[in-house]
């Protein structure tokens, strides 16, 4: 639907800036729902897209920004499974205290408080349950993807593009190295 954009014919009534401008943001609306349909990996390509605005219209820049905190978190006996899994041992054995509800949430995971044995605050992020399998799939239809984009599009590296997304989203779910 994005060609249709410039489409003048495609417009009922007649094309008008008012009417390209409404089914400019509709569209970005359209796309920011898909995105959160889809889950992490695009919502985390949408947040890297939110800050594109030479490869994006306006619209669809200012909705794409929205991810930037419009994630919704994920229950809290998942984040107590994933902690509980990792660390080892019980949460209850692990902090004095912990919140289960969630201070934030992105998309690559949430912060919970919690407070250590010897007192102090901390906060536990927590990555969302099979991220890293899930971005496997995923960018390996992505790249197939940018690998026939820039078949039929010499003017832009859609391969250097995907190349840089999946360097950043990779590095991201590191925590390790991270902290």
């Amino acid at each position: 639907r994005l060609w249709l954009l410039d489409a003048k014919w495609s417009y009922p009534g007649g094309f008008t800036e008012v009417k390209k401008a409404e089914r400019t943001r509709s569209l970005a609306k359209y796309l920011l729902a898909s995105v959160l349909n889809l889950g992490p990996t695009f919502i985390k390509l949408g947040q890297l897209s939110s800050t594109r605005s030479d490869l994006f219209p306006a619209a669809f820049v200012e909705e794409l920004s929205q991810l930037q905190d419009r994630v919704p978190a994920f229950s809290a006996e998942k984040a107590r499974a994933i902690i509980e899994l990792d660390l080892g041992l019980p949460i209850e054995k692990a902090f004095k205290t912990f919140d289960p509800r969630p201070i934030a949430a992105a998309s690559l995971g949430q912060v919970h408080r919690a407070t250590l044995w010897s007192g102090e605050s901390v906060v536990v992020k927590v990555q969302r349950p099979g991220l890293k399998q899930l971005f496997d799939i995923d960018l390996k239809n992505l790249k197939t993807l940018a690998e026939q984009l820039d078949k039929s599009d010499e003017s832009r590296d859609f391969k250097g593009i995907y190349a840089e997304c999946a360097d950043v989203l990779y590095e991201e779910i590191d925590y390790l190295n991270e902290g």
